[in-house]
């Protein structure tokens, strides 16, 4: 995963103009470094969902999706669905 990676993200205007924003490797790698201190953090497993959303999103704007995330986001993933699933669980 080269950190100097940048892509182009395409954002259409309000007067239908094409406008291209470019997105570093390595500002995505730390928002998603960010992201998982903060679930860490969090209490709520709905809060925790949409921010796990929110990272995977973020991690796939320069990354492929084919592109194994490292062992510790991995895990990091399966435990926050295995708390949420035990949670909905609960719930029913």
């Amino acid at each position: 995963m080269p950190e100097d990676q940048n892509l182009e993200m395409d954002f259409e205007e309000i007067d239908g103009e094409e406008e291209y924003e470019e997105i570093s490797g390595e500002e995505v790698d730390r928002v998603v470094e960010s992201l998982e201190k903060l679930i860490a953090s969090v209490d709520s497993e709905n809060v925790k969902a949409y921010l796990d959303d929110a990272l995977n999103s973020i991690y796939y704007l320069i990354h492929d999706e084919d592109e194994e995330m490292d062992d510790a986001e991995i895990e990091d993933d399966a435990q926050i669905d295995d708390e949420l699933d035990d949670t909905f669980s609960e719930a029913a």
